[in-house]
């Protein structure tokens, strides 16, 4: 009895220990993952973003010899499998950046860019920094709706079953760019602590992914390819879908940790925001859909999208019509879906008077199909209409007023927008 009593507590003894090991290699993955949350504003901001933080001394005790290797196995995992922080290093000439070296807390250096991309860049802050900057205002008034008004359902429908048919392979930039934006987009407004984020969009995709993956058995998914649409689908659904549920719970002041060090930075929701959490989604869909029609229009990076309209002159909305087809017509060129297509009905469809028109934009394949249906099967607002939000950006920026219903099948999503000048 004796012996079995010392084997059982022995056995609990090492679970116990195992269990701390893993969270404590969970915790340190996480504070140096976060250090690229610190680079990548500080970078954007061409600071140390010191004008809106108030560092604590740091807080993370001495490290001993055990604790040390972790670290570096952490650094090393961080570099290998990234967190959201890093879905941009998911392109294979940044990957091999990243088993390459970087700096020495362990985040990749940044890729050299052109004079071209610098310019583009800086475009896209201008025009990202103009709207931002009215926000709650854009997200108050109806004059152009960024979220998709969806189906209603007596009872939420069904999960959605796996996509069957082999859809397009989507281009790297086109990936990065969507999923980068709506994550730079909630930094921007400094409404979650982004150390916690990162934590937590990796839970849930640790959560979801078995499930996921065991639906296209025998197919492989390779984990981290955003090339393969079915990869893309899967994280850009587990992205919003924390997003959607971390909004709500936002805190007007906020402590995040940043470094492998874990200093402690003190954060306050960005002004023009206000208080009221109810204006945070709007106020995200606003934001992702003008840094989207932004980046589309002055490129990412290196890469271009042929065919993106520039804005119309104000309230010409047979042009906006018109300009829809273009940017429709790029995102398919990358890979956004097998085809896409423009329906415009004309002149007094939209029933606001003779100018306002409905048009209609069909995508066979898009490479979120089944994401967006899970999201709208759970009730998600907001669901990740990238195409949507970017229209409704070029609307804006052309003056012109909209708002769009989005439904889906198996194989298609359709985008219903009501056009009309502005009051």
């Amino acid at each position: 009895m004796d012996m079995i009593t010392t084997t059982a507590t022995t056995t609990r003894r090492v679970t116990r220990t195992a269990r701390g090991d893993a969270m404590s290699q969970l915790a340190t993955r996480a504070r140096v993952a976060s250090s690229a949350t610190a680079t990548t504003r500080a970078r954007r901001r061409g600071g140390d973003g010191a004008g809106e933080r108030a560092s604590a001394p740091v807080v993370a005790p001495r490290l001993g010899s055990r604790c040390r290797r972790r670290v570096v196995l952490a650094r090393r995992r961080a570099s290998e499998e990234p967190l959201v922080a890093r879905v941009s290093s998911a392109a294979p000439e940044e990957r091999a950046r990243a088993d390459g070296g970087g700096d020495d807390d362990g985040d990749p250096k940044p890729p050299p860019t052109s004079a071209a991309a610098e310019t583009a860049r800086k475009n896209v802050d201008a025009a990202v920094a103009a709207s931002s900057a009215s926000s709650a205002a854009l997200a108050n008034n109806l004059d152009n709706q960024y979220l998709a008004t969806q189906e209603r359902f007596p009872s939420l429908p069904l999960p959605p079953e796996p996509i069957r048919f082999p859809r397009s392979p989507v281009d790297i930039k086109l990936a990065v760019m969507l999923l980068r934006s709506a994550y730079e987009t909630v930094d921007d407004m400094n409404v979650i602590p982004m150390d916690q984020f990162q934590i937590k969009f990796w839970k849930s995709r640790q959560a979801e992914w078995e499930p996921y993956r065991n639906q296209y058995s025998p197919l492989t998914i390779e984990q981290g390819k955003l090339a393969d649409p079915l990869y893309f689908d899967f994280i850009s659904y587990v992205q919003f879908n924390v997003i959607a549920r971390e909004l709500p719970r936002s805190d007007v002041v906020f402590e995040e940790r940043n470094g492998a060090e874990g200093t402690v930075s003190v954060i306050r929701r960005d002004a023009s925001l206000g208080t009221d959490n109810k204006i945070l989604t709007p106020a995200f869909a606003q934001r992702l859909g003008d840094a989207l029609y932004a980046r589309a229009r002055f490129g990412f990076e290196d890469a271009t999208f042929p065919g993106v309209p520039e804005p119309s002159s104000p309230g010409d909305v047979a042009r906006v019509a018109d300009g829809m087809r273009g940017l429709v017509d790029a995102f398919c060129a990358k890979g956004y879906a097998l085809r896409g297509g423009v329906r415009d009905l004309g002149p007094g469809s939209g029933g606001q008077g003779t100018e306002s028109r409905e048009v209609v934009v069909k995508l066979e394949g898009p490479a979120q199909l089944w994401g967006a249906r899970q999201l709208s099967a759970r009730g998600v607002v907001p669901i990740n209409e990238y195409l949507g939000m970017a229209a409704t950006g070029f609307c804006r920026a052309s003056g012109v007023r909209s708002s769009y219903r989005a439904s889906y099948t198996d194989v298609a999503a359709e985008l219903t927008f009501t056009l009309a000048p502005p009051r």
